[in-house]
């Protein structure tokens, strides 16, 4: 179970719907270049519905974040406006590029309302991936229940 997508890499919000029928089904990720906050918080703030306008399965936020716990309230929002019953579905906090934390820096504190899993992992390194897979199948096989 979980979400297994090819993944469609683009640039900015132009590039994505120039690419729209590419992304049907697919994981986007905005690769954007950091050129300050004011410029690319805007991904942060509507890209998520942007992937989802054009039919992606699931965007990619990582760990360098300037504000994780904003983005994945963000996140949260976003889902919710899109689709009640998605927002309402189990889900696993994943941040990813661990690598990027200094040896021994804790990572990032996120609080959900429902007590959501939290793993850090590393695609370059492949560190926690295991750790990921194990509460993915966890969460999938024994999902909260919400009155």
């Amino acid at each position: 179970m979980g979400i297994t997508a090819e993944v469609l890499v683009v640039t900015n919000f132009d590039d994505l719907r120039s690419r729209a029928g590419e992304a049907r089904g697919k994981i986007v990720l905005f690769n954007v270049s950091y050129n300050g906050y004011a410029e690319t918080v805007t991904y942060r703030n509507s890209g998520a519905r942007a992937a989802a306008q054009q039919g992606a399965v699931a965007v990619l936020v990582p760990i360098d974040s300037p504000d994780p716990q904003a983005t994945y309230d963000l996140l949260r929002r976003e889902a919710a406006l899109y689709s009640p019953t998605l927002a309402a579905k189990p889900h696993v906090v994943v941040f990813t590029k661990l690598d990027l934390l200094p040896p021994g820096a804790p990572r990032p504190e996120i609080r959900s309302a429902d007590g959501a899993p939290v793993v850090a992992v590393s695609a370059v390194t492949g560190a926690a991936i295991p750790a990921l897979l194990e509460t993915l199948w966890r969460t999938l096989q024994h999902p909260a229940v919400t009155s």
